[in-house]
């Protein structure tokens, strides 16, 4: 498929509201995984943490 401008690009021949929203729904998915799992990674480490320093007094 090819566009004649970058306008017409753009427009999708009508479906880039489908297209743009399915790209933004997928990014925005991928990015709640990222930070979902740094956020459990910080809390297992601090889990972790807190059960060394336990054992160790």
């Amino acid at each position: 498929m090819s566009f004649e401008s970058w306008a017409e690009f753009a427009a999708m021949g009508g479906y880039a509201p489908y297209v743009f929203g399915a790209y933004g729904i997928t990014i925005a998915v991928g990015l709640g995984l990222v930070i979902h799992s740094l956020m459990q990674q910080s809390r297992w480490r601090q889990k972790q943490s807190q059960l060394h320093a336990d054992t160790e007094t």
